[in-house]
């Protein structure tokens, strides 16, 4: 008989533990892979997507789940990159918000999705569909938006 702290535990006792560390540890390491699994679902659907305007875009990259990018505007004719500050993925849902640049700045909060029945070669094949804030000026503008993916042919080098 197995003594602690004043507690019996019997052999069989023991043996139920063992079980239940192992089934313990057994589904930590399903949970983990599953995690991982949904964190590199949306790696494809890196590349550029369309934004508020003709020549403005986004930039999204997405890397065993973790999401950075960056946001191209024309500002007085001349082409702006403005880095994501903050980017989090987390299954389809999708933030991010830039770092300022001439006093303005976006912020975003929307869903990732694609469609099933679009060529990936084709505009449109992951859209991603949500909030936008322009931040400029000390005012702030909320835009209902959907940003499509565009395909490689049409992505600026």
């Amino acid at each position: 008989m197995i003594h602690q702290r004043g507690t019996e535990y019997t052999e069989e006792g023991e043996e139920i533990m063992r079980a239940v560390w192992v089934l313990f540890l057994s589904l930590c390491v399903a949970g983990i892979a599953v995690a991982q699994d949904q964190a590199s679902k949306w790696d494809g659907a890196s590349g550029m997507y369309t934004f508020l305007h003709g020549d403005d875009t986004v930039q999204i990259v997405i890397q065993h789940g973790k999401l950075s990018g960056y946001v191209t505007r024309k500002e007085h004719g001349t082409l702006v990159d403005q880095k994501f500050q903050s980017a989090l993925l987390e299954g389809d849902r999708m933030t991010w918000s830039t770092v300022p640049t001439h006093g303005t700045y976006y912020t975003f909060e929307g869903q990732l999705t694609h469609d099933a029945n679009a060529a990936k070669d084709k505009r449109g094949f992951y859209k991603i569909k949500g909030t936008v804030t322009v931040h400029e000026s000390g005012k702030q503008q909320e835009k209902q938006i959907t940003m499509q993916s565009l395909p490689e042919s049409q992505q600026k080098s």
